[in-house]
């Protein structure tokens, strides 16, 4: 049946359609070749007869024949009804049958081909109005059959201003008038993989219009969905998928790196780009390359181009937001893998120098920015940058290879580290470490003291766990020496008679003082060690702790430590000792233990001075006069008892000594006791119990700075959004929603927890 059978002519033009219309309705079974022919008719179509012609040909067209026929006769009649029916927008099922229509002809002879031989006849509209045309089908249609079938008609169109040198007027055209047909072809390419046809053709036509020598002006978004699309393939977990996209892959790489220049020339600045998430990408791409084989290619244009695209260091100040987004999207790490690669891998030596110095400068304004984050508000947290570079792999590896041998032909490796890296690692860390204790410090109130004192410094710590164990050792002596009697004297009852006479003198020489009324507060025990001083007991009874004449002079005291030795038990000299007050909720006990003995030796031998056997707590001097009070000692005393133990009735005792004669007595002792009380000794004690006290601080600094950890809102990364997101599996609950999203675009053996370290695998919001 030919087309002049179906027309009929000689007929009038409304005859002949009818004619055609009978003749497709009454024989359902048309074949392909009359479907065809009726729809090359010139002229105008019944709508019933267009739609039978459009099932019939959607139909059959899927088979190996009618695609030859589609081939050989196509005209541009119907090449025109079937553009006609994809972009009437008001009739779905006539759009979808010519899709399915325009799609069969693709996958065999190409309607790039056609149309763009078809866009120079007069049957064909003008670009623009082709345009517009198929960007009002991409804005309204959702099936995937129309947008892959749009997008080979902008592939044929490209193709058509290439051919006649119009391609800058279509390019034009798509970027003033139609951005949307652009962001739409990128979001097929950022997900397309080998068996999506619609990201393959959204690539062509998107290669088409902007792969030109010299390089187009190629607007940022598309840049960026371009790079992106690449990346994703390259670093993609399917093996096959990377093979099969391996040239497309090249192709996109190489646009992108012809056109970095001119983009960044274009936008003016970089802010589009860091918002854009160029970083994630450049980030993702050198975990990629530190992880996989070789890949010299992705190597080489990461050396020369991701300068280009971070930028210099002063553009990433500590105020900006450029830093800011770098930080979050993990550009410190990315730079310490790319450092890595440069240098493992046989590039250009120039190549590898120039992108290490850049490094350096980025890393160190990316530290500064990290301090001031840190201390942001007033308050001390770890800075992220720093723990991010200083614990990632690739660092440890630079770190660690410097000096080590090779363990099969004992030469060094051949990984060679450049000084300025090592030493730049070394000043962050070494940084990081002094602003912690001067930040630890400041917070306890604590000041650089000169006598043994805690230093702010790096090694702060270590000074802190020295003292700790000298005090550890000091509360040892202390526990047994305390573990003693309390009665002091109760042996000693006798004493000479030149040793009386002088205590009575004495005793004359203060007899104006008044007697004290009752005992002294407590005072602190210090160690004395002067020369020719009298001894000072710690603590009463046997075994106790004394420091006398023959201890040394004041050059042996020893840096602060005390002298532990037996009581002598000789007369010589005793007269010029005096046990010190007791302190703490003990020291009643002790004081009624000591009245009890000192009454039991004057009723023993009476002719002994009475002012030689008075409780310690009748020791201070009278009000209004010196008090030579000692410093306490570092240690504490043993605890008080719950209850007194019982104590045995007194003995009968001779008439009392008279109040005003024992205060006198206990002037004299107590005086005397004080003197000899060295300055340096006391300065030295003192210092002992500030660095007891400064550890102690430091240890509950340490757990509210933990506890305060533990409750803060903020984010663990970028530490400025508020905490929003959990990670699965290990429940922590520590980024904010866009740092999470920026940790889930990484792959998988990427995506780490900041605290633990593992594999994360999904994320829950949680709404507070």
């Amino acid at each position: 049946m030919t087309p002049c059978q179906i027309l009929g002519h000689g007929q009038p033009r409304r005859r002949s359609f009818s004619l055609a219309e009978r003749q497709i309705q009454d024989d359902s079974e048309l074949g392909i070749d009359a479907a065809i022919t009726a729809l090359s008719l010139p002229g105008w179509l019944p709508d019933v007869a267009l739609d039978s012609a459009l099932k019939t040909l959607a139909q059959e067209a899927k088979g190996p024949r009618a695609k030859l026929v589609l081939e050989r006769k196509y005209s541009w009649h119907l090449l025109r009804r079937l553009f006609d029916s994809f972009t009437d927008v008001g009739n779905k099922g006539r759009q979808q049958m010519a899709a399915g229509c325009f799609s069969s002809c693709g996958h065999g002879a190409v309607p790039a081909k056609i149309i763009s031989e078809m866009s120079a006849n007069d049957v064909w509209p003008p670009p623009s109005a082709s345009i517009t045309a198929l960007a009002s089908v991409l804005a309204d249609c959702n099936d995937d059959d129309s947008k892959e079938t749009a997008f080979l008609m902008l592939h044929g169109l490209m193709m058509d201003g290439q051919h006649h040198g119009n391609l800058a007027d279509y390019r034009e055209c798509l970027v003033q008038q139609h951005p949307a047909v652009l962001d739409s072809a990128l979001v097929y390419v950022e997900r397309m993989n080998s068996k999506d046809d619609n990201g393959l053709h959204a690539l062509g036509f998107l290669m088409t219009a902007f792969d030109t020598d010299p390089p187009a002006a190629m607007p940022t978004s598309v840049w960026l969905g371009l790079f992106r699309g690449a990346v994703r393939i390259a670093t993609h977990v399917d093996s096959a998928l990377r093979e099969f996209m391996h040239s497309n892959v090249v192709a996109i790489m190489k646009l992108v790196a012809s056109n970095t220049e001119y983009v960044l020339a274009e936008a003016g600045d970089r802010d589009e780009l860091y918002r854009g998430g160029c970083i994630s990408v450049v980030s993702r791409l050198a975990g990629h390359i530190s992880m996989g084989p070789s890949d010299e290619e992705n190597v080489a244009f990461c050396a020369r181009h991701v300068p280009t695209i971070v930028g210099e260091d002063t553009d990433l100040g500590p105020h900006s937001d450029r830093a800011k987004i770098a930080v979050r999207d993990g550009l410190p790490v990315a730079l310490c893998q790319l450092t890595l690669a440069c240098i493992r891998h046989h590039i250009s030596q120039q190549q590898v120098d120039t992108f290490i110095a850049f490094a350096i400068s980025i890393l160190r304004a990316l530290v500064s920015y990290g301090d001031r984050v840190s201390s942001w508000r007033g308050t001390f947290r770890p800075n992220s940058v720093t723990r991010s570079i200083l614990q990632h792999d690739s660092v440890k590896t630079m770190r660690a290879a410097e000096g080590h041998l090779s363990r099969k032909k004992g030469q060094k490796q051949q990984l060679t580290v450049p000084k300025e890296l090592l030493d730049l690692f070394a000043e962050i860390e070494s940084a990081a470490n002094e602003r912690a204790d001067a930040q630890l410090a400041a917070e306890m109130g604590i000041e650089d003291t000169h006598g043994g004192g805690k230093k702010t410094g790096t090694k702060g710590v270590k000074g802190s766990k020295k003292v700790a164990k000298a005090a550890t050792s000091t509360e040892a002596i202390d526990t047994k020496e305390t573990s003693a009697p309390s009665a002091a004297a109760i042996n000693d009852t006798s004493e000479d008679h030149s040793h009386q006479e002088h205590e009575e003198d004495t005793e004359k020489e203060h007899h104006d003082l008044p007697a004290s009324a009752s005992p002294s507060p407590p005072s602190p025990h210090r160690p004395s060690s002067s020369a020719g001083a009298p001894s000072v007991s710690v603590g009463g009874g046997h075994g106790q702790q004394q420091q006398g004449p023959a201890d040394g002079g004041e050059n042996d005291i020893g840096g602060g430590f005390i002298t532990v030795g037996r009581k002598n038990k000789s007369k010589k000299g005793r007269s010029n000792k005096s046990p010190p007050p007791p302190q703490g909720g003990y020291a009643q006990q002790q004081q009624r233990q000591q009245q009890q003995a000192n009454t039991a030796n004057t009723a023993v031998a009476p002719s002994s001075s009475a002012s030689t056997h008075q409780p310690s707590s009748h020791s201070s001097v009278p009000d209004g006069g010196p008090r030579n009070e000692a410093p306490q000692l570092p240690f504490p005393l043993p605890p008080r008892p719950p209850f007194p133990p019982p104590q045995a009735p007194p003995p009968p005792t001779p008439p009392p000594v008279p109040a005003p004669l024992l205060g006198m007595g206990d002037g004299v002792q107590g005086s005397q006791g004080a003197v000899g009380v060295s300055e340096d000794a006391t300065s030295e004690v003192a210092a002992l119990r500030r660095q007891l006290e400064a550890l102690r601080i430091e240890k509950e600094a340490i757990e509210r700075e933990k506890d305060r950890l533990a409750e803060s809102t903020e984010c663990d990364i970028c530490m400025a959004e508020k905490k929003s997101i959990v990670l699965v599996p290990c429940r922590h609950f520590c980024l904010c929603g866009t740092c999470a999203d920026a940790l889930m675009r990484r792959p998988l053996d990427q995506r780490l927890c900041p605290r633990c370290r593992q594999k994360i695998t999904a994320t829950k919001r949680v709404y507070i």
